[in-house]
């Protein structure tokens, strides 16, 4: 498998965001590709009609989040009878409550349940407005576990959130775009936390003036993005395997949310009532009430077995299951279910399925040097061939890409190096049993040995 070329980088972005090249400098752009307008153009036309249907935004438009992605039960009930009748589309309803009622769902073992969601539409169409409905109807503004703050810093995002005790925290961002890019000016240290905290509670780290920092919650994160900077949300120099771990969902061609007032003005009910909130509110009189809290159920073997045939026969990514899995997780537990099925789970290997097919239209702005082009190579070898947790050796790795001969080995081991210190990749040696040189192995970052049923 060999990088592609940066003039083939270029008219792919062309091809999927047909307004960068209708402004930008053509003459220009040929000029230092060494051809002509016209070549570009014919290149470009050909490059859309490979994309997939989805992404043929001038042929046909992008469809709404298909409804068999909703899920049973409650979770489902407010998307389709709250959300939908109330003007919004399914691809603005479905993230912000899935992230919202996670905050009611607690899970001792791992994986967690935090999820990252990016919803992706142009301005001014209803993407915060369904993230402020979620937060109503759940009522995140009185239990006081998320924050709309635009930090781009370690400190700044410890020094907010703190210690929840291990509890979930959303961390609510109304233009993702333009805090991650700002972010991946200063380097890759927040992203690096970012990867971690997908994985793990607890983290520490020492700031200004040796001051000793911590937090302690699992963290979510959702946030809006506009069609034409979500790919540099996630450029391969600073965010490599943040990208992995995001779920989306992208604005239907022409939907526009038809704002009529905010959901307590409407009679909205929240699902939440008020005594349940009150155990939330500081200084509330009387006796406090019992908070509303929900148990994860466990994944049973046999759905980790369907999520394995998933992945050999319909190529779906490893990791967009285990995410889905995080989410029929939530629903399940408000369901109250103490195991999930195979039956429960079809809805989510939909949503899997759609995450697909968004991994087309967002794609990661990999950049035009080396060591970019490099990571690209090795995150998509390990995304379309091994599961979240099955490794390889890195022999194997080398020969199977091809990398060292197309960038060189200073490049690979410089990239694979900062791909393990980053926590996208883990790198160690294979227990050799005392029988030759141990073997040094690769896989895609997890805290989690699969399959084992988790509860």
């Amino acid at each position: 498998m060999s990088a592609p070329e940066p003039s083939v980088n270029l008219i792919s972005d062309f091809a999927s965001h047909p307004d960068k090249w209708a402004a930008a400098n053509k003459e220009h752009v040929a000029k230092s590709l060494g051809t002509t307008v016209a070549e570009i153009e014919t290149r470009i036309a050909k490059a859309t009609a490979a994309l997939p249907e989805i992404m043929q935004a001038s042929k046909l438009d992008i469809k709404d989040m298909p409804a068999s992605c909703v899920p049973p039960g409650k979770i489902g009930d407010i998307i389709r009878n709250v959300m939908v009748p109330n003007g919004f589309c399914l691809a603005y309803s479905y993230l912000p409550i899935i992230v919202a009622a996670g905050a009611y769902v607690v899970s001792d073992r791992k994986p967690f349940l935090n999820l990252y969601a990016g919803v992706i539409g142009e301005p001014q169409t209803g993407k915060s407005q369904g993230d402020e409905w979620a937060k109503y109807l759940f009522g995140l503004d009185i239990k006081g576990c998320t924050s709309a703050e635009s930090f781009g810093s370690v400190e700044g995002l410890i020094k907010v959130v703190g210690n929840q005790g291990g509890g979930p925290y959303i961390w609510s961002i109304d233009e993702m775009s333009h805090l991650f890019v700002k972010a991946s000016y200063v380097g890759a240290a927040f992203f690096k936390v970012l990867n971690t905290l997908f994985y793990a509670k607890q983290y520490r780290t020492t700031g200004e003036k040796q001051k000793q920092m911590s937090m302690d919650a699992s963290l979510s994160i959702l946030g809006g993005m506009t069609p034409s900077t979500a790919d540099d949300c996630f450029g391969a120099d600073a965010v490599n395997g943040i990208y992995t771990r995001f779920l989306f969902a992208y604005q239907p061609t022409g939907f526009v949310f038809d704002y009529q007032g905010e959901p307590h003005e409407l009679g909205i009910k929240r699902i939440v009532n008020e005594e349940q909130l009150g155990a939330f509110e500081a200084g509330a009189a009387g006796p406090a009430p019992q908070r509303l809290e929900f148990r994860a159920p466990r994944v049973t073997l046999e759905v980790y077995k369907e999520k394995s045939s998933l992945m050999k026969n319909e190529k779906i990514n490893g990791r967009v299951l285990e995410i889905c899995i995080r989410c029929a997780r939530i629903c399940g537990a408000w369901d109250g279910l103490t195991e999930l099925t195979c039956s429960y789970m079809k809805p989510f290997w939909e949503l899997a399925r759609y995450q697909m097919k968004m991994r087309q239209l967002v794609r990661p702005n990999v950049g035009r040097n080396d060591d970019a082009a490099c990571a690209n190579v090795i995150l998509d070898f390990l995304d379309n061939n091994y599961e979240i947790g099955k490794y390889l050796t890195v022999r194997d790795l080398l020969h199977k890409t091809h990398i060292e001969r197309k960038f060189g080995p200073g490049v690979v081991q410089r990239v694979l190096k900062a791909l393990d210190a980053n926590e996208t990749i883990d790198i160690f040696l294979e227990k050799s049993g005392g029988k030759g040189r141990p073997r040094k192995i690769v896989r895609l970052h997890t805290d989690v040995e699969e399959p084992v049923p988790v509860s």
